[in-house]
């Protein structure tokens, strides 16, 4: 299987706002949609997900999944998998 990077798409709700300093408030934030980009080396992520989307905007996941047999996403976010990045892992 291809290395990947399991990238997150973020909520950004109204109630955070910016802190000054590039700081923004963490509270209140949950992960919409995870997404897969492939590892272009030292688990950095390529320019985009295997949906399409700039992985730029995205947040890899803190937690990366071991390789060998594991699903390509931690088993907390079976819920909130990309349909098109599951196939397209699927298909490598």
């Amino acid at each position: 299987m291809t290395a990947l990077v399991v990238m997150l798409e973020i909520e950004r709700p109204g109630t955070v706002h910016e802190l000054g300093g590039g700081e923004h408030a963490e509270a209140g934030r949950a992960a919409l949609v995870v997404h897969a980009a492939p590892d272009v080396g030292d688990g950095a992520p390529g320019g985009r997900t295997f949906c399409g989307l700039e992985t730029a905007g995205l947040q890899p996941d803190p937690l990366q999944p071991a390789g060998g047999g594991a699903t390509w996403y931690a088993p907390r976010w079976s819920q909130k998998v990309c349909e098109v990045c599951a196939v397209a892992v699927r298909k490598l």
